[in-house]
């Protein structure tokens, strides 16, 4: 009876085997496949944060455009405007050359005449960080004066820093 039971128990072994063999080939290609897929994953993710950050930098660059274009337009319009101005001259016979303005020593009262900003042409733009409405070019904000490069420049800087707070999480999540 021992005797039988040792055969069955190897009959079984013997037809098992193929199995096992069939079990280690699928377990180590289910591990590749994983790992092939951890990487993907990783350079998925890489892919993504790399599009962010252009998509950030296109737009800070796209609102320079826009605003560049908007004082080009604008300035394009002043000087349409004066042409047509100095051609009416011409058509009518007036001098192209402007007259010179009436000075006069005497004054009315105690009041001033009011001054003309010094840019007439950027009037509509508000400042983001006073809003208030004109040129802003170089004015200070919370005690250090800026001009427009270097606000470019804080803003290239604001996006790389959002980079680096972006890999920062990748990295801790990883």
């Amino acid at each position: 009876m021992l005797l039988r039971v040792f055969k069955e128990k190897s009959c079984w072994e013997l037809g098992v085997e193929p199995y096992k063999c069939d079990n280690a080939r699928l377990l180590q290609q289910n591990n590749q496949l994983q790992l092939q897929t951890v990487h993907l994953q990783e350079d998925y993710e890489d892919k993504i944060r790399e599009l962010n950050s252009k998509l950030r930098d296109l737009q800070t660059d796209k609102f320079h455009l826009q605003q560049q274009t908007e004082l080009l337009q604008h300035q394009l319009k002043t000087v349409h405007i004066k042409q047509t101005a100095n051609s009416a001259n011409m058509k009518y016979g007036k001098d192209s050359k402007p007259k010179k303005p009436f000075i006069t020593a005497v004054r009315s009262g105690d009041q001033l005449p009011t001054l003309q900003p010094l840019q007439e042409h950027n009037s509509h733009l508000k400042c983001t960080k006073c809003n208030t409405m004109g040129y802003c070019g170089s004015v200070k904000h919370d005690g250090a004066t800026q001009t427009k490069s270097q606000q470019k420049e804080i803003e290239k800087l604001e996006n790389a820093n959002k980079d680096l707070l972006e890999n920062l999480k990748f990295y801790q999540k990883k």
